[in-house]
C-alpha cells in the first residue's frame, strides 16, 4: 500500500510540474518563480515520502507487538 501511495505522490508531482511549466510558457511565471515552485513540490513530495515512511514503521511495529 505505501508504494501506491509513493507512486500517486509522484504523479500528482509531475502534474503540478506541468501546470508550471505551462504557466511559465504562457508569462504567467518567471523563470525563478517556476525554479521556487518546483522545489516547493519536491518538499511537497519528500515530506509526504517521510510520512509515508513513519506510518508504515508504526503499523510494522504495531503488527510486530
Amino acid at each position: 500500500i505505501s508504494e501506491t501511495y509513493r507512486i500517486r505522490t509522484r504523479s500528482l508531482r509531475d502534474d503540478f510540474n506541468k501546470k508550471v511549466k505551462k504557466a511559465e510558457d504562457e508569462g504567467e511565471l518567471r523563470e525563478d518563480e517556476k525554479f521556487k515552485a518546483q522545489d516547493k513540490i519536491q518538499e511537497l513530495v519528500n515530506k509526504t515520502n517521510q510520512d509515508i515512511d513513519l506510518l508504515l514503521e508504526n503499523k510494522t511495529n504495531e503488527i510486530k507487538e
